[in-house]
């Protein structure tokens, strides 16, 4: 995933933490600064307090480690069942890449 801003630094105590539901989860990650508009991250595993499904996650930046930014930004995060095979990962994203390649119905 990409953030972009304005005036960003290459420090080493840059930092990303994403946020679930107003802090039950937590997790700093450390992203990979491209230039001085954006960085790029993994999205980290949430782990088991994000129940399975889809939720909303905060992400804020800090470029010194203690401060972050307060830009309320969200991204949809899909938990999934970690005792899924590899087999039934792939079989669930065939299925949703199926269904929003459906034309939506025509209307009369």
């Amino acid at each position: 995933m990409y953030l972009y801003g304005e005036n960003l630094l290459k420090v080493p105590s840059l930092q990303i933490i994403c946020t679930f539901d107003a802090g039950i989860k937590t997790v700093l990650v450390n992203p990979i600064y491209k230039n001085q508009t954006f960085v790029a991250f993994t999205i980290p595993d949430m782990g088991h307090e994000v129940p399975v499904g889809n939720h909303p996650l905060s992400v804020e930046m800090t470029l010194n480690g203690q401060n972050f930014t307060q830009n309320k930004l969200t991204f949809m995060y899909n938990s999934v069942d970690p005792s899924l095979s590899e087999e039934d990962l792939k079989r669930m994203d065939e299925e949703e890449a199926k269904n929003t390649k459906k034309a939506p119905p025509k209307k009369r």
